[in-house]
């Protein structure tokens, strides 16, 4: 139900797929060029540059999570999680700068994100 941004060349790079975790904080999953698996990166954070409610930029620090059931480890993740929640923000641009996969360093990566694509109202 989230968003996936491409990064790289169609078909020989890679996807992030953006999530709305239900507690508001925002997930970056990391993908492969097809979107079908998890790609696990050595990065501890991703930073992503937004805009505050003034216009002001402002930097969202996205952690490495860790994963016991997977056995991933910060350092060696596919899913990073922001330390604030962001559902009262949305719709976000964001930026981010800089992002290692594997070999390759991809920059200025811009998306705009909404929410997920399957929003479920609460019930009154």
């Amino acid at each position: 139900g989230g968003m996936l941004l491409e990064v790289g060349e169609h078909g020989s790079g890679y996807n992030l797929e953006l999530v709305l975790h239900d507690q508001g904080f925002l997930q970056i999953y990391v993908l492969d060029a097809h979107a079908d698996n998890f790609q696990r990166i050595s990065s501890d954070v991703i930073e992503v540059l937004v805009a505050d409610a003034n216009g002001s930029p402002q930097t969202l620090v996205c952690d490495a999570i860790a994963d016991p059931i997977t056995g991933e480890t910060v350092g060696d993740t596919a899913l990073f999680t922001s330390r604030e929640r962001i559902n009262n923000r949305l719709p976000i641009k964001g930026v981010i700068p800089s992002l290692q996969i594997l070999s390759r360093t991809f920059e200025d990566l811009s998306f705009e994100f909404s929410g997920n694509s399957e929003k479920h109202e609460d019930e009154h």
